[in-house]
């Protein structure tokens, strides 16, 4: 019984005995493993289980330390869409003493929403099989920093949505010298960003 309870102590002094060391100044080791999932312009950076009085993060490109105190997570807001960044952590003890960096992350790409295109013409033609069609022609918009998987116009007043990969996109089944009001918005990974200003055009 008594050797039982010796070795419960020392198993609950362990802890303990880490945890003073960094309250009495000595230098943290750098945590083991960081794991890092980007959003839109921003990064959450994890750390795990690693004791430090407070944690300071370094990201690449820009060598920008950011500071969190006394947590095993941080979140980088100010980064650029479409660029690769890596991260790299390291503990200070109570007196400032700073730790060595981490090893870097595996690089991650912060991406958002893309932004709107804006069509720049609308030209309509008459087809034996489809009818009267527009031809939407567009200007992309920048993607948000992941690639585009498609576009989508849209016919006010219809319940018309076609898609296609790149500009321009035809609208077929419209009716001869009516008018119409298209809009054109943008798909990426992180879903639909805003549609475009409208644009009047008819099939003719």
């Amino acid at each position: 019984m008594l050797s039982t309870r010796r070795s419960t102590l020392a198993v609950l002094a362990a802890p303990l005995a880490v945890l003073s060391l960094v309250l009495l100044g000595c230098v943290p080791a750098p945590p083991a493993a960081i794991s890092v999932r980007a959003g839109d312009s921003q990064a959450q950076v994890s750390f795990g289980d690693f004791i430090a009085a407070s944690y300071e993060v370094l990201v690449m490109p820009g060598e920008r330390i950011v500071s969190s105190p006394k947590n095993n997570h941080v979140m980088i807001n100010g980064l650029e869409n479409g660029t690769p960044y890596t991260f790299q952590v390291r503990g200070l003890s109570s007196t400032g003493a700073a730790g060595a960096w981490s090893a870097p992350s595996a690089p991650v790409v912060p991406a958002g929403r893309p932004a709107a295109p804006t069509i720049t013409r609308v030209a309509g033609f008459v087809d034996l099989e489809t009818g009267c069609t527009a031809r939407v022609t567009f200007s992309p918009g920048w993607n948000g920093g992941s690639a585009i998987t498609r576009y989508e116009v849209t016919v006010a007043g219809r319940n018309t949505v076609v898609s296609g990969t790149s500009s321009p996109i035809e609208v077929p089944d419209l009716l001869q010298h009516t008018p119409y009001d298209f809009t054109v918005r943008a798909v990426n990974v992180l879903g639909a960003g805003p549609a475009s200003p409208s644009f009047a055009g008819s099939c003719s």
